[in-house]
């Protein structure tokens, strides 16, 4: 898979991987995406539950371990797009 790094308005920069794990300096991990094969893609975020991250985290040989909290979104404000994906479904 190709990777787009983008870093406020400057120029993108791209690399190729096969696993990839997005972290944040205070939250942890934050994401994973495990190419399983071509055009084949394993991804978890937090939305899908600390079990999902951790499986995938483990299949990469990551041992870190993510703890998740379900939030109620409702209490912040809506985005001003469309909300593509909710923790659950």
């Amino acid at each position: 898979m190709l990777v787009e790094l983008h870093n406020k308005l400057g120029q993108p920069q791209t690399i190729e991987a096969t696993r990839l794990v997005i972290r944040d300096p205070v939250v942890g991990v934050v994401a994973a995406v495990i190419e399983a094969g071509p055009h084949h893609f394993y991804a978890v975020h937090l939305g899908d539950g600390d079990e999902a991250v951790n499986r995938a985290l483990a299949a990469m040989g990551i041992s870190d371990t993510v703890v998740t909290d379900q939030i109620d979104l409702s209490a912040f404000p809506k985005p001003p797009g469309q909300l593509i994906s909710r923790p659950g479904g």
